[in-house]
């Protein structure tokens, strides 16, 4: 599994800081209750893809942060200066009141206190890998978090308590916003969802990489496993003898966007997943696109879309077209 000719994620610099991260990196987002047997072939999964270059790993994406965070932990015991860990304060999003952009003011020491204290939980987890990115969320309406949480978002920087913080923008059915916000030195850092079914937040991201330096990291690039198959995977897996008909036409209209996408995996030049990975690192601002922790007869699949060709012309074109067709806006939050 270790032979030289397996490919190797490359590396890109964050906009304005020092900060490294893999241009491919892993979403860990394991079940909630834990298992032994799963959680070791997770922690295998996450050595293996760490010695093929990736050194970016999401734990804010995941369903339960903590259960990341520790699995991350358990599978980098030793202290990797160039691995760069995405987290969540302890708390719930958006952490605590007076980091809320939403709250009343809240004087700046308080802010910086709280937030050190949740980050400080945080950091016993991950031990001995730091945090390197922190995230926080914002809302539909405003990207941003006060300019208090700034403040202690700053501080903590500065004291070397995180390397970089980001605000995650979570979309619904209402557009995203138009304007960047304030984000301390080196530019905004923002995570969204996106993918080739819901291109909306990379317009966003391009929009805003116009007028400053942003970097983006990219969740669900394969829209709910519909673009690497994990999705039909799972209605087969959870089809029952007893169980009720499959509705044809809730599939039909699941699957025939993903379907008219098939002209990007012709004549074997490369996977569907690996267009949908290949398409968002192409994207202006984007810095990272974190994929789901892959079985081992996928990794090289998942880890190689960068060494695939980039989309044509045409195929860019024929992508305009479909998006001129009626298709299900996204909705939920940001996974």
């Amino acid at each position: 599994m270790d032979r030289t000719d397996e490919p190797m994620v490359l590396r890109r610099t964050l906009p304005g800081r020092p900060l490294v991260v893999s241009a491919i990196g892993v979403a860990v987002d394991p079940e909630p209750v834990a298992s032994p047997h799963s959680d070791q072939a997770t922690i295998s999964l996450l050595r293996l893809a760490r010695r093929r270059g990736v050194t970016t790993f999401d734990a804010a994406g995941a369903r339960s942060p903590p259960r990341a965070e520790r699995l991350i932990a358990a599978a980098f015991p030793q202290p990797d200066p160039e691995l760069t860990v995405i987290a969540p304060p302890a708390r719930a999003s958006p952490g605590p009141r007076s980091l809320d952009h939403r709250a009343g003011p809240a004087a700046p020491t308080s802010a910086t206190d709280e937030l050190r204290h949740a980050v400080e939980e945080t950091r016993r987890r991950l031990a001995p890998q730091p945090i390197s990115v922190l995230e926080l969320a914002g809302s539909t309406e405003d990207p941003g978090v006060s300019p208090f949480a700034v403040e202690a978002l700053d501080a903590l920087t500065a004291d070397g308590s995180i390397s970089a913080w980001a605000v995650r923008v979570e979309r619904e059915s209402r557009p995203l916003p138009t304007e960047g916000t304030h984000h301390g030195p080196g530019g905004p850092l923002y995570s969204v969802a996106a993918s080739l079914l819901d291109r909306a937040p990379l317009d966003w991201a391009a929009n805003l990489a116009d007028r400053q330096p942003v970097g983006v990291f990219v969740r669900d690039p394969f829209a709910g496993g519909r673009l690497d198959g994990r999705r039909y995977s799972a209605l087969l897996a959870d089809r029952t003898p007893t169980g009720p008909p499959v509705d044809v036409r809730s599939l039909a209209a699941e699957f025939e966007p993903v379907r008219r996408l098939g002209f990007l995996s012709l004549r074997g030049r490369r996977t569907l997943a690996q267009a949908a990975v290949r398409f968002l690192l192409d994207a202006p601002g984007v810095v990272s696109v974190l994929v789901p922790v892959p079985p081992p007869e996928r990794l090289n699949e998942f880890l190689g879309s960068e060494g695939t060709p980039p989309l044509t012309e045409e195929e860019l074109a024929r992508l305009a077209e479909g998006d001129r067709r009626p298709s299900a806006a996204f909705r939920g939050p940001v996974k």
